[in-house]
């Protein structure tokens, strides 16, 4: 359809003395639509509206629908009204309907002074009975709403929400939640009812601390070097010693994997490195045998001496092993003072 300037020009070449034929060659129109223009002699551009004739329907419908145009269009065309749904959102545009209470499932701001209403305490349960489509259940919400915690209010708001038609992009928006946190409240209540959204949540079971394997591997990798697996280190660190169990047994395990395992077995990540050091794997074994031999050999009852942080002690045919704690980062280990023991014979 031509603009309103184009319809100015036709006829203002037309009292210039133009033929229909020069006017449609010169704008680049047809020459039945310049013999249309001249026709109804006017720049207005007619434009039959067929939705006027059901204005009354279309502000009961729209009314009883909460402002919900699709289903007014729906309800129209029931009735057999013969125009498109573009005409009719044209025709409510150009008419400016709408109401305050239309304006709740629209406006985000509305929406939001709307539940503050229910926080407060502003709206009964009367009210509500008249603003729902679904009345069940307003009661517990309600309860909800005024002495549940944080994570309850917010269940009790998203479905008198949705109960309310406010769109859940706008619920989430309100109530600092993502869509698919309200919306999975909503399919939980839909589903089961109040008692399964406000239930205690079920906890997934913690991480075992113990894993035996693997811990048997992860002090096999302490008790040798790093030398052994190709990297280039005399000592071990959390990035080596996953890439080589990576390497060895294909498997990924994280930093805090071998933080939590190696702390089950007794030590911390930083006095596993000094204790463990030794590349023996049957390193404490090896120093009861040779504890038991040197209290027989001195016939003492009990003998004890330090290595690599750790004081071995044989008392009572039991042999104890006491990490020792005065030990400088970085240093040497510095043995507390004690009194004299016998000396190990050579």
């Amino acid at each position: 359809m031509l603009s309103e300037s184009k319809r100015a020009a036709i006829l203002e070449l037309l009292k210039r003395g133009r033929r229909i034929r020069q006017i449609a060659r010169t704008l680049g129109v047809s020459r039945t639509t310049v013999r249309s223009i001249i026709e109804s002699g006017t720049v207005q551009v007619p434009r039959a509206n067929k939705a006027e004739p059901c204005r009354a329907q279309i502000l009961e419908l729209y009314s009883r629908c909460d402002g919900n145009v699709v289903q007014v269009y729906k309800e129209l065309t029931a009735r057999g009204a013969q125009f498109s749904y573009q005409t009719l959102t044209r025709f409510v545009r150009r008419n400016r309907f709408g109401n305050a209470k239309s304006n709740v499932t629209r406006s985000t701001v509305d929406a939001q002074q709307w539940l503050t209403e229910i926080i407060y305490g502003a709206r009964s349960l009367e009210m509500l009975n008249t603003e729902v489509t679904d009345s069940n259940d307003l009661h517990t919400l309600l309860g909800m709403v005024k002495n549940g915690r944080l994570r309850e209010r917010k269940k009790a708001l998203t479905i008198l929400a949705r109960k309310r038609s406010i769109p859940n992009a706008t619920i989430s928006v309100i109530l600092h939640s993502s869509r698919r946190t309200t919306r999975r409240y909503f399919t939980i209540y839909s589903k089961a009812g109040p008692s399964m959204l406000f239930g205690s949540s079920t906890r997934h079971a913690k991480t075992p601390t113990e894993d035996p394997e693997k811990t048997k591997h992860i002090l096999e990798f302490l008790h040798q070097r790093p030398t052994s697996f190709g990297i280039n280190r005399t000592s071990w660190t959390q990035r080596a010693l996953i890439h080589a169990y990576k390497e060895r047994y294909d498997e990924l395990i994280s930093g805090r994997t071998v933080q939590r395992l190696i702390k089950s077995s007794g030590y911390s990540w930083r006095k596993a490195r000094r204790i463990l050091a030794s590349p023996d794997p049957n390193y404490d074994e090896k120093v009861e045998v040779l504890l038991r031999s040197s209290c027989h050999l001195l016939k003492a009852s009990s003998f004890s001496f330090s290595t690599s942080g750790v004081q071995y002690k044989f008392e009572s045919g039991v042999v104890k092993r006491t990490a020792l704690s005065t030990t400088f980062r970085g240093s040497r280990d510095r043995k507390p003072r004690r009194e004299q023991q016998p000396l190990l014979p050579r």
